[in-house]
């Protein structure tokens, strides 16, 4: 997932994380969507998952696990 302050490769126990909550918080640019993506590979043979996904950032792990793609433009009312 990273690195520690001292350069060791960072863990998370997935587990732990899976039974507990989870907030990614961060700037622009800091990596949110690469760790949620990564957690999101990880997990996806033990979870079910929803993903919402306005930017289009994950669609490629419908791709890859199977996941059903609902467009919201396809159901967003119009006047």
């Amino acid at each position: 997932m990273g690195q520690t302050t001292a350069g060791a490769a960072a863990a998370i126990d997935l587990e732990e994380l899976l039974a507990t909550r989870l907030l990614v918080q961060g700037n622009s640019g800091s990596g949110k969507s690469h760790l949620l993506r990564r957690l999101l590979e990880q997990s996806a043979p033990w979870v079910q998952q929803t993903i919402i996904d306005p930017e289009g950032d994950f669609v490629t792990l419908a791709e890859r696990f199977g996941h059903l793609v609902i467009d919201a433009e396809d159901h967003t009312e119009r006047s």
